[in-house]
């Protein structure tokens, strides 16, 4: 059987099928049919629907905990360079104390020169 002759006989059989005059009975149940198939795809849609809103809201939670991750690594990271900030300054205190004591050890040595070389001045 040739496409077109397919064709042909698909237009007769739904031509036969509206020339026809349908028993209440036949219409009911056909109604009742389409309203049963309809139901069917109504619980389909609205069990997807609820699939993709657990999907979304499975979305939603995760791009939150990235959100929260990626400010605890910037938190993390601040604190590091803070922290380094600290050591360096602690480091640069340090060594600003010992030359300040280094310079009250040598202005005593000096004020004790001073004194010694005043006191024999002064005999």
């Amino acid at each position: 059987m040739g496409k077109s002759e397919e064709k042909h006989e698909y237009i007769d059989n739904v031509l036969i099928k509206l020339k026809r005059e349908y028993g209440k009975d036949e219409l009911v149940m056909a109604l009742n049919k389409q309203l049963s198939d309809k139901d069917v795809e109504i619980g389909q849609l609205k069990s997807e629907i609820e699939h993709l809103e657990r999907e979304l809201q499975g979305n939603v939670n995760q791009r939150e905990i990235n959100r929260l991750a990626r400010i605890e690594a910037r938190k993390d990271k601040l604190y590091r360079q803070q922290s380094e900030k600290i050591n360096a300054m602690e480091k640069r205190n340090k060594v600003l104390m010992e030359a300040r004591d280094q310079l009250l050890a040598r202005a005593n040595n000096f004020e004790n020169q001073l004194k010694k070389f005043l006191k024999k001045e002064s005999e």
